[in-house]
């Protein structure tokens, strides 16, 4: 089983190691999971708790900003095979269930917090309509440990089996003034491979295009594709968006437009700033200084050759560091 360990160092320069923290950080993952998803990923909005499903009581349940489904599956302790064999029960519930029954399951959760399912679908741009067809589903499994081995049955899944898998695992350590800090580490499964619905792909990044063009921002979207490809990035169309990713991970978002702007017309985008360290040799600080913070963003015209000059920034950063 892999453990960290943290140290502080003082102000006269000498590392300090710190204390595991005492506080239950297993009892209180879920709760501060549920109040905040960035925790674990950015850009999700948690759209069920404790979901009562046929194989057993799913932790939560989230949406990303492309209308994927996100199992969230938490063990209380070290993950292991059974977290694993659980969080794909889950995902092969979720992923085939009537959308009438999950939409019914979900609007219980989120209407005590003010919204619906076909609102949040809405609101990123998917249509409910097509939830029965085209339901994506990914997996992220949460512990305060990994056993050994884990990785690696992790790339085989993905390799083999195209399930999109990933681990979060977080400590919890006491400060000598008395506050706690949390650490996170992640480990995503490298998805070289394409998936499923790349095979026989429904919308094609000519049908975008179309489409984008038919809402008078064609020549915007245009531009974002040329960097993608003049910094190989993959592109991954859907009905109403495209979405960026790294070629060794083409489930993971870097960003996201969407195709139809709105009444102002800005275009919807989500820019995943924070992620770019992930998958290059970039600090995370590096990547929001240039990009912004991660989030949403709604973008004029010339915000969108904006982002296109800070990316090239961003892109001849990382060839500067490679070099």
């Amino acid at each position: 089983m892999s453990k960290s360990t943290a140290w502080l160092i003082n102000n006269q320069k000498i590392p300090v190691k710190l204390k595991e923290s005492t506080i239950d950080l297993e009892k209180n993952l879920e709760t501060w999971i549920a109040s905040d998803p960035s925790l674990v990923q950015g850009g999700l909005v948690v759209v069920g708790r404790q979901l009562i499903l046929d194989s057993g009581r799913l932790d939560l349940l989230a949406i990303d900003p492309q209308g994927r489904w996100v199992v969230i599956e938490i063990k209380a302790g070290v993950l292991d095979k059974e977290v694993i064999t659980q969080a794909l029960y889950y995902v092969s519930q979720i992923a085939t269930m009537k959308f009438q029954d999950l939409e019914i399951k979900v609007d219980a959760y989120l209407k005590t917090r003010g919204s619906v399912l076909n609102r949040v679908l809405e609101e990123r741009g998917v249509s409910p309509e097509n939830q029965a067809e085209e339901r994506e589903t990914l997996a992220l499994i949460v512990g305060t440990g990994r056993t050994p081995g884990l990785n690696k049955m992790l790339d085989f899944l993905t390799e083999k089996y195209e399930v999109p898998l990933t681990a979060v695992v977080f400590d919890m350590f006491e400060l000598p003034d008395g506050h706690t800090v949390i650490t996170r580490e992640v480990t995503e499964s490298d998805f070289s491979k394409m998936s499923l619905a790349e095979k026989v792909p429904q919308w094609t990044i000519q049908d975008c295009l179309s489409r984008a063009k038919k809402y008078g921002i064609g020549d915007e979207i245009r531009t974002l594709l040329n960097i993608a490809e003049k910094y190989n990035l993959h592109t991954r169309p859907y009905a109403n968006s495209i979405m960026f990713s790294p070629q060794n991970n083409k489930t993971r978002m870097l960003f996201t437009v969407w195709l139809k702007p709105n009444k102002k017309g800005e275009i919807r985008a989500y820019i995943g700033s924070d992620v770019f360290a992930a998958f290059y040799p970039v600090s995370e600080n590096v990547a929001v200084e240039i990009l912004g913070n991660p989030g949403w963003r709604f973008l004029s015209k010339a915000d969108v050759f904006t982002i296109v000059q800070s990316l090239e920034k961003l892109f001849q950063t990382i060839e500067r560091t490679i070099e």
